[in-house]
């Protein structure tokens, strides 16, 4: 993960504890933030954050904890390194749909040219 991203997933994980302690300490109002922040952190740890990509010479498979989905190589265009301007240039405006900030990016980016594009980064 980039230092901006490890920033920011740490912020977010350390969020529903301190949210807790002030539960716990008198503010109950704060306990229902809490769980669901940590229903949503296991949520997107269980069902939405990669663990594993296997690349071998029929394709990818990509796994989760709780599922897998294997992209078969003859459904790969193909593989290149691009740059954020190259990336903007290529796809216009682009909007993400899915997790972004906890534990890298993943999940749908729509963009005006190519509509819906699955990203795990």
């Amino acid at each position: 993960m980039s230092p901006q991203i490890v920033v920011f997933t740490n912020v977010l994980l350390a969020l529903p504890i301190l949210f807790l302690a002030i539960a716990a300490f008198g503010n109950s109002v704060l306990l229902l933030p809490a769980l669901l922040i940590l229903a949503l952190d296991l949520w997107v740890w269980l069902r939405m954050r990669p663990i594993m990509f296997v690349v071998d010479p029929n394709g990818i498979d990509v796994a989760w904890p709780l599922k897998r989905r294997r992209i078969d190589r003859a459904d790969i265009a193909g593989v290149r390194l691009i740059d954020v301007a190259t990336l903007r240039r290529e796809l216009g405006f682009c909007m993400r749909v899915g997790v972004g900030g906890l534990y890298g990016a993943f999940g749908w980016l729509w963009s005006r040219r190519r509509g819906i594009v699955h990203m795990y980064v």
